[in-house]
């Protein structure tokens, strides 16, 4: 959804979050919270910036810095100044936004910042790991955070209405999607095979920017996006790609037939290929393994998940030497890895 983003003031600025502003006119506006982006940069980008704007939408995008969930004591200068800017500029309907990280930040923060709605991309209730779903995903950076501001039971007894947008058979997702079910002020809108990345499947489906629209204007249909969904979910490789992961244990074949169609759709990304391998090395198909691990490398030389699955294969088929230069290769190319060592 990224597009070419007007001007923007920076209004705000810690060493947690940067607070960016765009005023469209109008009463309308949208706030939005970045996503876990894996690294720390003070560069990140308005989530949302360049799309919203041309249909009405004033922008105040909520930038963390690094991946802390939203909990450093920062975010409630962020909140005031918010709410003064709501105040003043007389905002009328105000929509929260955001994905995974964002999405948490969203329903966390909606009733705070007087928003009637919160539209939530597979959010967590929680990444905390001693609270519950005792989320271990990401455990790295949740031992960074002090988590201050994370009571999202507390939150949702709030009036905001939250659209929850999430894969209901993904099982790391779900047990988030699950406590939310216990809220009345919660709407589920559901995207099969969508992953951890629902916006990805609805984004390939040529959906996502019409299905946010329409959620955030209150226009959304869910039976009519049942029905383009049903009918556009073959354009998306990430949607071919977890169906496959899915079946693949009762219809092998069909699997990696759909993995084949997803390299074809997107040639030019690795993704797949790399699902491909890692699911003909849990397959113990070693032979077409070790094929389709050269054919990637050759492409993609430099992913860490080809080199490991070419490793395995070729420990399983005794070839310990060249199995641990592949490991080697692997190691190199991600040194923070998993790090697969194969050994004699």
């Amino acid at each position: 959804m990224a597009s070419h983003a007007p001007q923007y003031d920076s209004i705000y600025s810690d060493s947690d979050y940067r607070l960016k502003y765009h005023d469209a006119g109008g009463d309308k506006l949208l706030i939005t919270f970045t996503p876990r982006y894996g690294r720390d940069a003070d560069d990140r980008t308005g989530f949302g910036a360049g799309v919203f704007e041309k249909y009405g939408w004033s922008m105040l995008c909520v930038v963390a810095k690094w991946d802390h969930w939203w909990q450093p004591s920062g975010i409630e200068e962020i909140v005031r100044i918010s709410n003064n800017i709501i105040t003043v500029r007389n905002y009328r309907q105000i929509v929260t936004y955001g994905m995974s990280m964002g999405g948490f930040g969203a329903g966390l923060l909606a009733d705070r910042l007087g928003a009637k709605r919160a539209v939530m991309v597979a959010p967590q209730f929680s990444i905390d790991p001693h609270t519950p779903p005792y989320e271990r995903r990401w455990i790295k950076e949740a031992a960074k955070i002090e988590f201050m501001n994370n009571d999202m039971d507390a939150a949702l007894k709030g009036a905001a209405h939250r659209i929850i947008i999430s894969d209901p058979w993904h099982p790391l997702d779900r047990v988030h999607t699950d406590l939310f079910k216990g809220y009345q002020t919660c709407q589920f809108v559901s995207v099969p095979f969508g992953g951890h990345s629902p916006a990805d499947v609805l984004k390939e489906a040529k959906m996502l920017r019409k299905t946010i629209i329409e959620l955030l204007d209150s226009s959304f249909d869910p039976k009519q996006f049942r029905l383009l969904l049903r009918k556009n979910r073959s354009l998306s490789p990430s949607y071919l790609a977890m169906m496959s992961d899915k079946i693949w244990r009762r219809h092998p074949s069909a699997a990696i037939f759909l993995l084949d169609k997803a390299i074809e759709m997107v040639p030019t990304r690795p993704t797949f290929m790399c699902r491909k391998v890692g699911l003909q090395v849990r397959m113990k198909d070693w032979p077409a393994a070790l094929e389709t691990s050269k054919v990637g490398l050759k492409l993609f030389p430099n992913q860490h998940s080809l080199w490991k699955s070419y490793s395995e294969a070729l420990t399983a088929v005794g070839e310990h030497d060249e199995a641990i230069s592949a490991a080697i290769s692997a190691q190199e190319a991600r040194p923070l890895g998993s790090g697969l060592i194969a050994s004699r």
